[in-house]
């Protein structure tokens, strides 16, 4: 486990070590750190962009796990490459904008395994800002 403060020198520090960097990624960041907004679930929120940034700069493929419920506490894991559909390529952050349409996907198939307590949407888009 890596604290998210400590993930930049962490990265650098094993850049030539082979490994699979897992980034849990639905949380709501502080209003401050908000530098990317689309709709989501029918609502405007923001979203981190810090694992699309580190991605890039380390020429990481970036995945979505696609989890599915088989039994209780036994679960199936796909990873599915997130390659940005055409649309997404017309954001600012078109990786994080495809893990969204991957994860409203997800949320629909699985409603009852999201988490929906966590106050996904307690910020508001800033007047002016782009949608």
């Amino acid at each position: 486990m890596v604290r998210m403060k400590d993930t930049l020198r962490h990265l650098i520090n094993h850049k030539k070590q082979p490994r699979l960097f897992c980034m849990l990624s639905d949380q709501t960041p502080p209003k401050s750190e908000i530098q990317y907004w689309t709709t989501f679930m029918n609502q405007d929120a923001g979203f981190f962009v810090g694992g699309e940034k580190l991605a890039a700069s380390f020429k990481m493929r970036v995945f979505f796990i696609h989890a599915q419920r088989v039994g209780r506490g036994y679960y199936n894991f796909k990873f599915l490459p997130i390659i940005p559909a055409e649309q997404a390529l017309k954001t600012a952050f078109p990786v994080t904008e495809q893990f969204t349409r991957m994860l409203e996907d997800w949320i629909c198939e699985n409603p009852a395994d999201y988490l929906w307590s966590h106050r996904r949407w307690k910020h508001k888009r800033p007047e002016g800002e782009a949608s």
